[in-house]
């Protein structure tokens, strides 16, 4: 697992295209709303995304292992990437590849089941350490750390990244 995110890793610090699928603009994987960030699309139903967030929350009270994807401990990326698996969607098991794949989002729009992503530096999504569910009305289902445990909370602002992603 290691080894697939650092090959991951490599391959989307690369520049503009950063690997993975484009947006369909003749290789620009650049919107330009979103500023620096990447552009990815979307492919999951709304039912898909509602599902995968039920998973997360079935899952509140597990616990934060680094690396886990379940079935009973997860990490950030662990618990988004199981969700969606349950609900028939592969994704990597990595922030920052989960964000470059996926549709970007502005924080307004985000429906319940997209992703939101916290970073050092905001506006680098080479900085991206953490992705949580947006569960709606201003709440998200997250694995936050080691020693805590799956959990829905109000979003925090510090750290978060100015697009949520929908997969």
């Amino acid at each position: 697992r290691e080894l697939a995110r650092e090959r991951a890793h490599r391959s989307n610090s690369g520049g503009a295209n950063g690997g993975g699928q484009g947006s369909g603009n003749n290789g620009d994987r650049h919107d330009p709303s979103a500023g620096r960030y990447p552009q990815g699309w979307s492919h999951t139903t709304e039912a898909q995304r509602l599902g995968a967030l039920a998973y997360a929350r079935a899952h509140i009270g597990d616990p934060y292992v680094a690396g886990a994807d379940g079935p009973h401990a997860f990490d950030c990326s662990g618990l988004t990437s199981a969700a969606y698996r349950s609900v028939g969607w592969s994704m990597i098991q990595f922030s920052q590849s989960q964000f470059l794949a996926g549709l970007k989002i502005p924080l307004a729009q985000l429906r319940p089941g997209d992703l939101i992503f916290y970073a050092f530096d905001p506006t680098d999504w080479r900085t991206i350490h953490h992705v949580v569910f947006y569960a709606g009305s201003g709440m998200m289902v997250e694995a936050p750390h080691t020693g805590a445990f799956v959990q829905e909370v109000p979003i925090y602002s510090d750290g978060l990244v100015p697009f949520g992603v929908r997969p």
